[in-house]
Formats: C-alpha cells, structure tokens, sequence
C-alpha cells in the first residue's frame, strides 16, 4: 500500500503514543569540534534512548532522526513512556555529574490516533497531527524538560510515574505533572495544553526559540496564556567570566531570527538574545555560524545580550587601527558597531599596504584564534 493509499484508509489509524528525544546544542557542538570527537557523543546519547525505550514495555524507536531519535509505545503503555524518558534524562545528569560527558535532552510525548505505514524499506513509521505535536513539544522544552500533551495525560497513570528524586521526596502521582499551561507553537492554529513532568527539583520550563512571540514597545511578550515561569541560567561563572573581558569574541549559530530580534546558541552552552542593536549589520538567517562579544542581560531581562554579532562570510567595512612597525599585523574597527571593541584582526603578512585610519572593505573569515579579516581593500 503506497502512502498515499495509508493515509486515506482510515484502517491505518491506531491508537499510541509518539516519543521525540532531541540532543540540545549539537549543532554548536558540529560546528566547535570535528567529526571524530562530535560523532562518539551522539552516539553515546543515541544509545542510551535504545537502553531505555524497552519493547516488554511497550516501546520500540522507530527511527533516528540525525541527532534524536523518534520512538512508538502501545496507548496502554503511556506510563512506560514518561518512566523511559525519566530514566533518560537521569542517566544524562549522572554522566554530566560525573564528567563522563555533557549531554543535555528534551523530550516531546503526544498520544491519541496516528496513521501507521511502512516506508519504501518496508519499516512501520507514524505519521499525523500527534507525531508533529510531540515533535513540537520536544523543541517548545527547554534542555531536560519533559513535555506531555493532555491525551497523554490522561492515558497516563501518574501514581505509577516515578523518578529517584521524586522517590527520595516521597512524591507520589500527580506531584510530578506541572500545572497545565499552553504554548503556541509552530503548525497549529490554537496553543497547545501541555504539562512538564516534574522528575528533578523543579520543572526547565518553555524554550523561547520554538514559541511565538510577539513585540510590544520593544518588550518580548509570550502568546502563552500566563507568563513562562523564570528559570535560572546556568553556568553563571562562565557567563560572568566571558562578559568580564568584553573585547574576547565567542562563536555562536543563530538558532532563531524572529524578525526584529533573535536568539544565538553560544559556544558556552548559553542562549544570548540579539536584536538590530547588535547585529552587524542586520539581523543574520538561522543557523548562520557567527562571533560575538557576550554582555549582561538587560535591567529585569532573564538572557544575557549577544553584542557585536558578526555572520562569518559577511562583507563589512571598517577603519585599520594600531597599526605598528614592529608587528605583522594590526585590527581593523568595523564601521556601524553600536558596542566598543568591534575589532578584528588583520595579518599584514597577508594583505595589501594599509596605514592606521584607512578606510578598507574585508570579509569576515575565522581561524583557531576567532574572526579576522580578509580579502582587505583600500577603499579610493
């Protein structure tokens, strides 16, 4: 039976409950190592989803998805599939606490009727509204969240869900469901109801990055019904260290451009906002690899400010500074900063004659260093 066909017969709809686990950061993590350091760790965190997603549980993964994977467990098995991903993001926790590795997923569940078909390979897959809900769920957490849709929990038993903390603070049923809450998210007309499983001290909360936002007097305003409960940024010390020294450049990817402002995924694990402020000289397409200068968050704001943002391969302009004599090389400002420091290096082995206040084009390019300029002229 072709797709096609699956899709129109209605005897290909069972009922069940959908899984997508997503390794956070990985394409920071592509960008920042090679292959041979990169590739062990996904598979690392691909493994440990196939440990526990058990078939005598009702589950089996239906396929990878690159860096996640997607898996399938019975309707009846619901509870089997938080319990899973429970133990998932706990064995993640003990190899980060352990420095066995730095791991970090989010998981999406959804149940109800989903469409059943094999593929061209003669594998059973799922498709429908409840496989793209999980999967949006998935993107909508922040990094160890759990996010479950209603039907989920209502197959759910939550007085069989169970976590090692939850145990150690005797928590019992539907202390581990949030409060219901609604997002907006992307492919569906009204906010999705979602509950986050409380399996750690306290729930990760929403990721900005896969909610629609609006602006309002240059304020970030969520769609969400009730305000996103504020979550502490980790890693504190790398972030107050990385803005004590404002002219170091940190790599980054723009993981979203809404518009008038974005988010960038930095080299240190960290979310930084950027907007038309910052961005040199506009606001740069997802997934462009850029540097910035990381900043403090603005008076009441949760993200820390990315300023300087620069898209590796852009053509700029700027003025050649500290130029000397005694040294092959020297920095050149760039024109239409809004932040100090804009100053990337220049290696005077490797371009024309400049002199200290020449107007010059370049291309940003990078070594092991960070950005530089290249391809300089002078302009006439």
């Amino acid at each position: 039976m072709s797709l096609s066909q699956a899709f129109r017969d209605p005897m290909s709809k069972v009922s069940g409950t959908i899984v997508f686990f997503d390794l956070v950061g990985s394409t920071i993590m592509k960008f920042a190592e090679p292959e041979i350091s990169w590739l062990p760790k996904i598979g690392d965190f691909l493994d440990i989803i196939s440990s526990e997603v058990k078939k005598e549980e009702g589950g089996e993964i239906i396929k990878y998805l690159g860096d996640g994977a997607m898996a399938f467990y019975h309707i009846d098995n619901a509870t089997e599939a938080i319990n899973a991903s429970i133990r998932i993001q706990v064995k993640l926790a003990l190899q980060r606490k352990n420095g066995e590795n730095n791991n970090f997923c989010k998981i999406g569940i959804s149940s109800g009727k989903i469409y059943s078909a094999k593929t061209p390979n003669d594998f059973v897959d799922y498709f429908g509204t409840v496989a793209d809900k999980a999967q949006r769920l998935c993107s909508a957490s922040e990094k160890n969240g759990i996010f479950i849709d209603e039907a989920t929990r209502d197959e759910c038993r939550p007085n069989k869900i169970t976590s090692p903390l939850g145990s150690a603070k005797s928590r019992e049923g539907r202390d581990y469901l949030s409060k219901e809450a609604s997002l907006w998210l992307k492919g569906f007309s009204k906010p999705v109801q979602y509950f986050e499983i409380i399996w750690d001290e306290q729930g990760f909360g929403p990721n900005v990055d896969a909610i629609s936002y609006t602006t309002s007097g240059g304020q970030l305003k969520s769609n969400n019904s009730e305000p996103s409960p504020k979550h502490d940024i980790e890693n504190h010390d790398q972030i107050k260290s990385n803005i004590n020294d404002r002219t170091k450049w940190m790599k980054g990817v723009i993981s979203a451009n809404k518009g008038q402002f974005g988010f960038i995924n930095g080299a240190d694990g960290n979310t930084y906002f950027f907007d038309g402020n910052t961005s040199i000289p506009d606001l740069h397409p997802e997934n462009s690899k850029i540097f910035f200068h990381p900043l403090p968050p603005r008076p009441g704001k949760r993200y820390p400010i990315a300023g300087n943002v620069i898209c590796i391969g852009s053509e700029l302009n700027g003025t050649i500074i500290n130029k000397n004599k005694e040294r092959s090389f020297c920095f050149v400002s760039i024109n239409g900063a809004r932040q100090p420091n804009a100053n990337v290096y220049v290696s005077l082995k490797d371009e024309e004659e400049v002199e200290n206040g020449d107007f010059v084009s370049f291309e940003i390019a990078e070594n092991q260093f960070g950005p530089y300029a290249k391809g300089i002229l002078r302009d006439q």
